[in-house]
């Protein structure tokens, strides 16, 4: 049960942080330095492969939670 609650506290955190990372510190960075290497939509919105995407943020949390509980 411990681990579900570190688990559930981890991700809100990686979320949380990441959201503020990429939104406010490397927006105009990432638009203009990075367009080439990312996938882009016709909009100009970033294109997010979600099974990639929700797998990492899976990794980082049990990993975060196993190296530091432990």
């Amino acid at each position: 049960m411990e681990f579900v609650k570190n688990f559930i506290v981890s991700m809100g955190l990686f979320l949380a942080l990441d959201w503020v990372w990429f939104n406010v510190f490397m927006k105009s960075f990432a638009e203009n330095e990075l367009r080439p290497l990312l996938r882009m939509n016709e909009d100009g919105s970033l294109d997010v492969n979600l099974f990639f995407a929700i797998s990492a943020y899976i990794v980082m949390c049990v990993f975060l939670i196993v190296f530091s509980f432990t």
